[in-house]
């Protein structure tokens, strides 16, 4: 379909992967930025994308001042242009400093009902957007991604790797002391750029655990692959962390937070823990001894979904004609433990 286009001011995955199924081009803009630098480059560079391109389909992360730039971009054109707005759980349930909420809410609303469709990724988010911001979401979990590489990483065989990015909602303090109960049996490594943390933290994570630093591409790759387990620890309620879909691609049955909408998206794909020490030392035992068929188990579930969801994106003429088609399996997917 020519103009249309993908637009995000965030390297996630999730959009990486959607762009691959949905057969996208993605525009990526001030991903390494933040502030108002970040807010100030991403403005001019999607007016300069939009000028150049003119799309008359745009599928774009929602971040809020993207959001709104697209609604006037759409209403500017007199409302041809069909803007599919992909809602994360942080950018949707964020609600900004307090003093600029009663600007922020009217804003938010305004931005997401411009969009014919909004999409995000599991029911209590859709209930949440409905609810909050009027509109009817269309609810699709992350596709798989694609991993990079196919090297091994020798020094991760024993380590189990919990994926952070030293967000707020990570309990790093739980993990470290998880670490020191696991301590002579698992090599315990922790990913993610340590120069974001404050001293005390990093101090206690770094005497119980190995601090990996950022791993760019393959290196991650290849130490997800090679791990004994993953887990990937959120306080926030319906998160779905990318780092779980990236260790069910490679195989893992990812080790999460316990909570309703993991359990209804992920089903038997992973390993569900309380955030106590002793949950974490379990379910890091349990993860250990390995998982058969976790790809084929969420492959499996993700093609149904995405057999409903992309028959209301082709009737709403959201999505571009070259878009494969995939059927709805008939049978159940087997259990990754079976």
């Amino acid at each position: 379909m020519a103009g249309a286009v993908f637009l995000t001011w965030n390297d996630s995955q999730r959009s990486r992967s959607l762009c691959r199924v949905v057969g996208l081009e993605r525009v990526l803009l001030v991903a390494g930025s933040s502030g108002m630098r970040r807010h100030v480059g991403g403005l001019v560079g999607t007016a300069f994308a939009l000028a150049r391109r003119r799309p008359d389909l745009i599928w774009y992360q929602f971040s809020l001042a993207l959001g709104i730039l697209l609604a006037a971009y759409r209403a500017l054109g007199g409302g041809s242009v069909r803007l599919v707005a992909d809602v994360h759980t942080k950018a949707l349930r964020r609600s900004g400093p307090r003093l600029l909420r009663p600007l922020i809410l009217p804003l938010k609303r305004w931005a997401l009902r411009s969009a014919q469709v909004v999409i995000v990724s599991n029911d209590e988010n859709a209930r949440f957007a409905d609810a909050v911001f009027g509109t009817e979401s269309l609810v699709l979990p992350d596709p798989l991604p694609t991993p990079v590489g196919t090297r091994i990483d020798s020094a991760a065989a024993h380590a189990v790797i919990f994926v952070c990015s030293f967000a707020l909602d990570e309990p790093l303090q739980l993990i470290a002391d998880a670490a020191r109960k696991l301590a002579g049996r698992y090599a315990i490594w922790v990913t993610g750029d340590p120069t974001k943390l404050p001293a005390v933290t990093r101090a206690a994570l770094d005497s119980a655990t190995r601090l990996t630093g950022f791993l760019p591409g393959r290196a991650y790759w290849a130490a997800l692959r090679s791990a004994r387990c993953v887990a990937v620890l959120s306080s926030d309620p319906a998160c779905l962390p990318c780092g779980a879909y990236e260790a069910i691609c490679v195989g893992k049955r990812p080790i999460l937070a316990d909570d309703g909408v993991a359990r209804a998206i992920f089903g038997d794909g992973a390993i569900y823990t309380p955030l106590t020490v002793d949950g974490v030392t379990a379910a890091v035992e349990e993860a250990a001894t390995g998982a058969v068929g976790a790809v084929q188990y969420y492959e499996l579930r993700w093609t149904r979904w995405w057999a409903e969801v992309s028959s209301t994106l082709r009737s709403l003429d959201v999505l571009p004609d070259l878009s494969p088609a995939l059927p709805a399996p008939a049978q159940i997917a087997p259990s990754p433990t079976a």
